[in-house]
């Protein structure tokens, strides 16, 4: 039984990451008018109408390290409406050493534009096309001051591209900012680059899909781990915003357009647009802007300490106040393989991401200790931990045996995703993960079984149970049943099960199905495979009617039956009577544990003798 989810889009587009994104570059102004410094504490809005084709701007971003560095440039035009209705979009020409090289790159966003009188413009947050381009598209300010506390929320959402008019874009051309192709292509937000600390490039590459990446652009390096040191955040200086911090760290770099005591914004364009949120706020410190000519650069830094929240995530930008840290559910994952061990500790401040983020701190432990990629097997247990709606609280625990031809890293990370995504997507009520601790132990033996052929006890002697006739079972006694495994890769084994037979099942006929604890769970090609919206709770909606409604008292039920699923590496055997008189109808498991994880499956008649 493959375990598909149901998500709710963008709630599931979390998990940006550790590594690389806004800013701007090192390099001596350009010559003009004289001008007054730019104010920088909580400055004023320049208004657009006040713009004009030729003005000389002045911006500030980093490039490397913590200190912001400017840059110059010129007005090109206005898009009125260009990035939301009522929102106009500047277009600049802006230049500096690095832009030159690698032109306008994934992480500027959030860095500020000023007039020559000092008064704030905007904050950069479009780019032109694809590839290295100079042209900047700009958020006005007063749609960012209104982020603000005690102002308006920005609520529309804001154009991720946008095409130039004609006249603009031959006014581009002539300026000698781009080319003709270039010009008729459109303005695009800039996208927050991702990485994330603890897995490799690969791994995220293949988990683009699993943890709902969506439009973020994956980086091609990870940034470094949260670090201990507290950094702090200035206008046109390094703004990170966190899903999770620590062995796992899910965050976005850009820029901070505005520092307004302890009130922060950057950006310039939403991050995952979840309006509000409760992402940490982090300094960081830049490594190098990357150059990447076709898609254009993009910047890696390390990540600091958290310093604050980040409590809007909104069309205009991220809003974020400096002090109190989010609270955060705990997850720690410590994995073994022979003499080497790993603890992975990272803490997620959006409750949403928690399967996807105790899913990849599993993950990245145990790629640590295994340093390569394929077959094995792995012992794994791990217990989650919860507030149910009305505050009291759950608790759910699994202990199995795990085995991969391909991937053995992933096979218990995997089940540990879908047992939280499950319990996270329950019909019945609004549950908070708040912790999830797990262990495993992996080792480099690939061995499976499968059921080959069942022997059942009567008579005083073994009868081949098959699907030719029904089988007998005495009412009343425990039934024994020997099954015949067989391996590619070991000898085969035989395991013996036993169940009860109903006394009231007495000429009754019924079905019994012997079946390995892995049987039917092909869940990696599914997992990685998936299309968003289509996991769903069918295995778990067995209610004890047909028309019963989920509800809050559904939920502990479905923790039991979770909780009663068998472990891979065991033998079940489930003996049912549908139409025997009362409690004699229930199903009768029985189970036996094996040293291996056991698939296949088989099912047939029986009936029960007086």
């Amino acid at each position: 039984m493959t375990r598909r989810r149901t998500t709710s889009g963008s709630a599931r587009l979390l998990t940006v990451t550790a590594a690389a994104s806004a800013l701007a570059t090192a390099v001596s102004l350009t010559a003009g008018p004289a001008s007054s410094a730019p104010s920088t504490d909580c400055p004023t809005a320049y208004p657009v109408a006040d713009l004009s084709v030729g003005d000389t701007v002045t911006g500030s971003t980093v490039t490397s390290g913590t200190a912001p560095t400017g840059f110059g440039g010129e007005v090109l035009g206005v898009l009125e409406s260009g990035i939301a209705p009522g929102v106009d979009m500047v277009l600049m020409d802006l230049h500096s050493p690095t832009i030159d090289k690698v032109g306008i790159w994934q992480g500027m966003s959030g860095s500020p534009v000023y007039a020559s009188d000092g008064r704030l413009i905007g904050a950069v947050s479009y780019s032109l096309g694809m590839g290295p381009s100079t042209v900047a598209g700009v958020t006005p300010a007063a749609d960012m001051r209104q982020l603000l506390e005690g102002g308006a929320v920005t609520t529309r959402t804001a154009s991720a591209r946008v095409r130039l008019p004609r006249a603009v874009s031959a006014r581009v051309v002539q300026s000698g900012a781009a080319g003709a192709a270039q010009a008729t292509s459109e303005m695009r937000q800039l996208r927050v680059p991702v990485s994330m600390t603890g897995v490799s490039r690969s791994r995220l590459t293949s988990l683009s899909r699993v943890l709902g990446l969506g439009a973020l652009q994956p980086a091609g390096a990870a940034a470094g781990p949260t670090a201990t040191e507290p950094i702090g955040v200035v206008s046109g200086g390094n703004l990170a915003a966190s899903l999770s911090y620590g062995t796992v760290t899910a965050a976005a770099v850009g820029t901070a357009t505005m520092v307004c005591g302890a009130e922060v914004v950057g950006f310039g364009h939403p991050m995952t647009f979840e309006g509000p949120t409760t992402m940490a706020l982090h300094g960081a410190r830049a490594v190098l802007v990357q150059n990447d000519p076709t898609l254009s650069g993009f910047k890696l830094a390390n990540i600091g300490a958290p310093i604050g929240t980040v409590d809007a995530d909104r069309g205009a930008g991220l809003h974020a106040v400096t002090g109190p840290v989010p609270s955060s559910g705990l997850v720690t994952s410590r994995a073994a393989d022979g003499d080497s061990t790993f603890a992975g500790v990272t803490r997620v401040t959006v409750p949403e991401a928690m399967p996807e983020l105790a899913f990849t701190t599993m993950l990245a432990s145990q790629d640590r200790v295994l340093d390569r990629q394929g077959k094995g097997t792995a012992w794994a247990s791990w217990t989650i931990k919860g507030l149910r709606k009305n505050g009291s609280p759950f608790r759910f625990s699994r202990r199995s045996m795990y085995a991969d031809s391909g991937d053995v890293s992933s096979a218990p990370a995997i089940a540990l995703a879908e047992d939280l995504m499950v319990i996270a997507d329950n019909p019945g009520e609004t549950v908070e993960i708040t912790s999830v601790r797990s262990e495993s132990r992996l080792g480099g033996t690939y061995e499976t079984y499968s059921i080959h052929k069942i022997q059942a006890r009567m008579f005083g002697r073994w009868i081949p149970v098959t699907r030719r006739q029904p089988v007998p079972l005495r009412a009343g006694t425990v039934a024994k049943l020997r099954v015949l495994l067989t391996s590619r890769e070991g000898a085969p084994r035989t395991v013996v099960v036993r169940v009860r037979v109903p006394v009231h099942a007495a000429g009754r006929t019924g079905t019994l199905k012997v079946s390995g604890g892995n049987n039917d769970a092909e869940y990696a090609e599914d997992f990685y495979g998936m299309d968003e919206g289509a996991f769903d709770l069918e295995e778990y909606e067995d209610y004890d009617s047909d028309t019963e409604a989920p509800t809050p008292a559904t939920f502990p039920r479905l923790l039991r039956k979770m909780a009663a699923e068998p472990r891979r590496n065991q033998v079940v055997a489930t003996l049912q009577f549908a139409r025997a008189p009362g409690k004699a109808r229930r199903p009768r498991v029985g189970k036996a544990t094996f040293n291996r994880v056991v698939d296949g499956s088989r099912t047939v008649r029986v009936v029960a003798l007086p």
